[in-house]
């Protein structure tokens, strides 16, 4: 749909119109913008009074396994063992 933007589409599909204000019902104007430079970044974020760093990074690691392999080795009955082969030979029954 070449003729449609973001905003036109969700309208259609969704019958929502989010550029339209709900305290006036005036129009709303989308600015779109790609910041890359850090400081301007935080100087906007700050001036919205909106958090500028990132939340504190955990440690990684693996979480905690229970012991599956043990309880399922425990609970499977074992395998009666191989017949042993030479080279060359076929075992029949």
């Amino acid at each position: 749909m070449p003729g449609l933007d973001w905003a036109g589409l969700l309208k259609r599909t969704c019958k929502e119109d989010v550029l339209e204000c709900e305290g006036c019902g005036g129009r709303r104007r989308v600015v779109v913008a790609y910041l890359r430079h850090l400081p301007a970044v935080r100087q906007v974020l700050v001036h919205l009074k909106l958090p500028a760093d990132g939340p504190p990074l955990a440690l990684v690691h693996a979480a905690p396994q229970p012991d599956f392999w043990l309880e399922a080795a425990a609970l499977t009955p074992p395998r009666p063992p191989r017949p042993s082969l030479r080279w060359g030979e076929v075992h029949r029954r």
